[in-house]
């Protein structure tokens, strides 16, 4: 059930993660840097 649930999550999942990694590169690393950003903002209060 559980090994089920878990293909049935990661199967979509790396699909979609590799269609978007390759399809949108520069704004998938400007999302990352982002990302990271606020997480020094929020840190750094």
């Amino acid at each position: 059930m559980l090994s089920w649930t878990f293909k049935l999550y990661l199967g979509p999942s790396i699909v979609l993660h590799y269609s978007y990694f390759s399809m949108s590169l520069p704004f998938k690393h400007a999302y990352t840097i982002l990302i990271y950003l606020c997480g020094m903002r929020s840190g750094g209060e």
